[in-house]
Formats: C-alpha cells, structure tokens, sequence
C-alpha cells in the first residue's frame, strides 16, 4: 500500500515524518511518499504567534490537504495543533521524547552575564518568558538581576544560529527537538547533526525542571492525523502508544479549559511512573496570579493526621554529620557527578568545565547555585530511576559519581563518600508517632535497629532506592513527592 504522508519542509519536520514513515513500514506492509510543504506560519515570519486567532497556523494548510484527499495522512509537532475539534482526528502518536525545556548560555557571555547580572534570552513563547521570569534566579549560579528577553523565529538551526551570531546571551527551546534531530540515523541529516553539535558545544545547557518549567501541552509528542472514518485510520489505531496517547490528551484538554493555545502563558505535563502519576501545571489566572500545581496521583488519599502523630516534624532528626578526606583532583577528573545533597558537595568545589552536574533534588539545585555551581539538571526527587535523558546532548557512555555519604546507596554510579551520618536515635525519638517519612534506607534501617516496633506503623518515603530499600522490611509503605509535599498533605 502506497501512503502518501506530509509534514513541514523543517529539517525537525521531516526528520519526524520519516521516524513515523520508518515506524509503519516495520509494522505493517506500506511504501512511504514524503510530501514536503511550507505552512502559512512559515510563509508569514511576522506574525505575533502569541495572538488567539493564529491558533493552526502551522498546520491548517495540511488540514485542507487531508480533507482534498492530496494526502493520506500528516505527522506534526503535537503542541501545534489547534485544540478545537475538526473533521479529522489524531489517530495515534509513538513514544513521547523528553518534554523539557533545555535552556543554552553562550560560554563567551557566561562572564559578562556574572559581571552586569543581567541575561538576555531569545524566545517568542509568552509561557517560558513568565516562568523564566518568575523561577530563573532560583537555578542560575548568577543573582540575577534582570532576565530580558528577544524574540526570535525559525527552526532548530536558524535559533541557533541567531544566538551565536546576536548579542544576546541565550536561547530556550525545546529539547525534544535538539534529541530528535541528534539521534537521527539518516545520512542525509548528518550536516544539520554537525552544525547542531557544534553550536551546542559552544554554550553550556540547563535541563529546565518540569517542578517550575513545566511545557507546552503535549511537548514532545507527534501526532498522526488522518480524515476521520477511514481505513487508514482503523489501521493505525491499532499501532498508537495509547497510554501516552491518553495522558497528551488529558495536557491537551487542560489547555482547552483554561482556553489556552500553545503560545499562552500555561505549561503542562502528565507523566506516568510505576509509582503513580505526576502532574505538572502552571498557569497566570486571569487576575494575573500564578498558579501552580505539583501532583503525585495514588490509588488511595492520604489520611489527615494530627500533627503530633507525624515523625520527623521540621528540624527534628537527630543526626550529626562529619567530613571525610576527599581528592578534590581526581574528582574534577569525573566526567559527570550526581549530587544527592548540598552536604554532599565539598565545600568551595567548582567543578571542571566540562564535568556534568546533576542533583537528587531541587533544593540541592538551588543552594549549589548560590554557591556559584552550575547544575545541569535534576531527578526533581524522583530518585535515581528518573532518567535523565542525557544520552543525545553527552553521549550514552558517560560515566556517572555519585557524591554522597559514607552508607550511600549502592547503585550502577561510582559511589564518592564526601561525609558520614550519624543518626542519633532513642526509642524516646518515636515516642507517639504514628506516621514517619524517610529520607533514606539506611535512616530507616537505623531507626529500626533502636526501635523495632516502628516496622508496624504507617510509612512514607519518595520513590526511588529509598522505597525500594524499605519496601524489603515493611509493607504499610506510600510514595511521595517530597518530605514537605507529606507535610502539606498529610497534616490536619
């Protein structure tokens, strides 16, 4: 069977129609024709993306083309389809790529931004100059002062082009383009693949945390159209990834009830885990207040408890902690370096200038960055398991050490000891409580050894090493987001 598929000249547009193309020739008995064309967003440079009516502007050329039979079916970027309902359908979608935000920094401009405490990043999108406004200085190792920003247009290589050429200090953009257009196999993409390379390694990245960045509806996930009620969509129906099909489609109805297309100030992402299913929303109401959601969905609701039956309460765990010898040279000689807390970095370290830095948690991020650190990205407390999708910005062999303490768990990172924990623990600590959350297994398996009657109460740790080291010793065990997010949720 012959199909005629369609998308966007883009070298990101076509690489996509061609991964769909690729995909069904496996599955099923089809000789791909790839139909190339502009959009009228293409055609049209000057117009504001951020108005209401231009809503489609990339796709309602191809919209007509299905409904005069020109083509049989169109592959797009999901997050830029208009959200009203029409004669054709989205009939399935693949594996969804990573939907951050990746923000990039000229190295060259990385003194000048320390010096004046101002950056000025390239953007048209109304939601990532609000959230980078609102959550920037959170993150970056700079105090920042003022975060301007430029508009700019175009595809993956003319923004990066823009940057490097303007005097402008960064750019954001989304990083499922920059991984699609990396790991494409093609030859005939392989120029594009090096020009990308080669602007990349001449800024440094930031993996923008869905916790406080959370993107467009439906980032990162392609979307197959066809006209409804036709064989080739009874066909393909039976191929869509449905479990991420259905979460893309509950991001894109928040954004029709909130009445938003994808250049309004709303971000918002649904993630299935093992554990259950996080929500990342962010929005500006229409008074003009930011609202903003993080979410973990369990079987079961938390019962509310009295405040007195939780353990530990805030500043109560009776721990001491002590420095041990670390070899600060041969630690700048790591490749890639997982922080799992603030503690777990030595004191005045600043890492090389290609060593990766990642942390177990936001806070760790954010006090790292008052320190002057640069962290590429975190696990948002999502533990270890969290992938970090790394593998097409630095290369899939890159070797990780994992800064901890002395009992860190071990897992597949080179464990660097930087400090000992010494939990302090009495059967008093326990005394009347009921409910306790644990930051790791080896805090637990401390309380237990003081206090054995512990293992028949309620517990609560985040996901990750930690809930995989408890669940061998209890069985009452709930995951959650965070220490503090418990406390919200869990207290009367």
């Amino acid at each position: 069977m012959r199909l005629k598929m369609a998308s966007r000249k883009s070298d990101l547009a076509r690489i996509q129609l061609h991964t769909v193309g690729e995909f069904l020739q496996k599955k099923i008995n089809i000789q791909p024709e790839y139909i190339y064309r502009e959009s009228f967003g293409d055609k049209n440079l000057d117009i504001d993306l951020s108005g209401s009516e231009n809503k489609g502007l990339f796709t309602q050329d191809f919209y007509q083309a299905l409904l005069d039979k020109e083509v049989d079916l169109v592959v797009h970027s999901w997050k830029d389809l208009p959200i009203e309902d029409k004669e054709t359908t989205i009939v399935m979608t693949l594996e969804r790529e990573d939907v951050r935000d990746v923000l990039l920094v000229k190295k060259k401009h990385l003194q000048q931004i320390k010096q004046s405490q101002k950056i000025n990043i390239l953007t048209s999108s109304p939601r990532r100059e609000y959230f980078l406004s609102e959550h920037l200085n959170k993150l970056y190792p700079v105090d920042l002062k003022s975060v301007e920003f430029t508009a700019i247009r175009g595809n993956i290589p003319t923004r990066l082009s823009k940057l490097l050429a303007s005097e402008a200090d960064a750019l954001v953009i989304a990083k499922a383009a920059l991984d699609r257009m990396l790991s494409v196999e093609d030859s005939e993409f392989t120029p594009i693949k090096t020009e990308i390379r080669n602007a990349l390694e001449q800024c440094q990245f930031m993996v923008l945390p869905l916790n406080y960045f959370p993107s467009a509806a439906a980032q990162g996930a392609l979307a197959v159209e066809v006209l409804k009620g036709t064989e080739i969509e009874k066909t393909l129906r039976q191929l869509n990834f449905s479990d991420q099909f259905e979460l893309i489609k509950k991001e894109r109805a928040t954004l029709k009830k909130y009445g938003g297309g994808c250049h309004s100030k709303l971000g918002i992402n649904y993630l299935s885990r093992s554990y259950g299913e996080l929500k990342f929303f962010s929005y500006e109401d229409k008074s003009n207040e930011f609202v903003h959601q993080v979410e973990l969905g369990l079987p079961t609701q938390f019962p509310k408890v009295n405040a007195k039956l939780l353990w530990p309460q805030k500043g109560e765990v009776p721990a001491s902690r002590s420095s041990v010898d670390v070899d600060l040279i041969a630690l700048k000689k790591e490749a890639a370096l997982w922080v799992t807390k603030e503690s777990a970095f030595p004191t005045d370290y600043q890492p090389a200038d290609e060593q990766c830095v990642w942390t177990s948690g936001l806070i760790t991020w954010q006090k790292l960055a008052k320190k002057g650190v640069w962290v590429n990205g975190s696990a948002e407390s999502l533990g270890e398991r969290e992938e970090m999708r790394l593998e097409h910005l630095l290369g899939s062999d890159l070797m990780w050490a994992k800064l901890s303490h002395v009992d860190g768990a071990q897992t597949e990172k080179k464990l660097i000891p930087i400090y000992k924990v010494k939990w302090n623990f009495t059967t008093e600590t326990f005394k009347g409580a009921e409910h306790f959350y644990w930051m790791s297994g080896e805090m637990f398996k401390q309380a237990m050894a003081v206090a054995p009657n512990i293992i028949d109460k309620h517990h609560y740790c985040g996901p990750g090493h930690t809930f995989d080291e408890i669940k061998k010793y209890v069985n009452n065990l709930t995951v959650c987001l965070n220490y503090n997010q418990w406390l919200k949720d869990i207290s009367q």
